[in-house]
């Protein structure tokens, strides 16, 4: 039967933003100065920001659009220490110590995100969901079955599943493994950078959005119509100019696209996420991923070579 899907182009995110009638922090328009300068407030900037101020320094951060307005506001929301790189492929390529290392990281970084929600209150649609590493073929299969004995290998807790056991917890007999873990989060992340630049703004941080740094000289930060001399900069930014560093000329970002669907009914949730509400991504290189919004909305991301990198 013929039937018509009806698509709106805009940032999903930001829409949830606007909703809550926010307040936005002024441009920078005069040269000042203070001890910490954070260029970025992204969940890095705003977290250094938190850091600092709670140690009694003074701290200005400048911001080139709007706090999290950049890749951490427009990011999935998939608030686990799982990265580009599965379990086994960090044992593979650091050994096991060194996997301990790198992974220990992130796990940091999910429960200071989450402490941080909680400690002040931060609405930001934070909900405990599993992580779930779904394989595709034999291949996956094979990958899902190498990332369940790395979890082994590093003591992290995980529950395998088999082809046929899978539609328990995914609706669909179209995956040929999988592998979940606990002690992960779904997130808005927009709204979380959003409420924590409140904070750190009556913690007198001060913040200067729609400031984007032209350029770096020395321990000076120029923008278009101010700039702030530090003692110590801090830079917290992605798709760097190359104009700000070198390291810019060392880098590239890959991207994915995200979808978002309009609420489904619990029993579409209920087919969808039999076993309760699951963050899932596949064994592709350029994988697909989905997850159920706090509201029940269904969010999916994916791309292709062409625009990913």
């Amino acid at each position: 039967l013929p039937f018509l899907i009806c698509m709106k182009q805009q940032n999903w995110w930001e829409k949830t933003l606007l909703d809550k009638n926010p307040s936005f922090c002024s441009p920078i328009q005069e040269n000042i100065s203070c001890e910490y300068l954070i260029i970025g407030g992204g969940v890095a900037g705003l977290h250094a920001a938190l850091r600092l101020i709670e140690e009694g320094k003074e701290v200005v951060l400048l911001e080139k659009t709007i706090c999290g307005g950049s890749s951490s506001g427009k990011s999935s929301g998939f608030l686990t220490p799982d990265s580009e790189l599965e379990v086994y492929q960090l044992i593979r390529r650091y050994g096991k110590k060194g996997a301990e290392e790198v992974w220990s990281i992130p796990v940091t970084g999910v429960e200071i995100v989450r402490s941080t929600a909680e400690k002040y209150k931060i609405d930001c649609d934070l909900e405990k969901q599993d992580s779930f590493f779904v394989g595709m073929g034999k291949k996956g299969k094979e990958a899902v079955e190498e990332e369940t004995e790395a979890h082994h290998t590093m003591n992290l807790p995980c529950t395998s599943y088999t082809k046929e056991s899978l539609p328990k917890v995914v609706g669909t007999s179209f995956y040929s493994a999988g592998i979940r873990t606990k002690d992960t989060f779904a997130i808005n992340m927009m709204l979380y950078c959003y409420g924590l630049k409140n904070i750190l703004v009556k913690k007198g941080v001060r913040i200067f959005e729609h400031s984007e740094v032209l350029s770096l000289e020395g321990m000076n930060a120029s923008t278009k119509k101010g700039k702030v001399s530090a003692k110590k900069i801090i830079v917290c930014i992605d798709k760097m100019k190359k104009s700000l560093s070198t390291i810019g000329r060392k880098s590239y970002h890959a991207q994915t696209f995200l979808a978002i669907s309009k609420p489904v009914s619990k029993e579409q949730a209920q087919s969808i996420f039999p076993d309760g509400k699951l963050m899932v991504w596949d064994s592709k290189l350029i994988y697909t991923y989905f997850r159920l919004t706090k509201d029940n909305r269904l969010l999916v991301g994916g791309g292709s070579v062409l625009t990913t990198y």
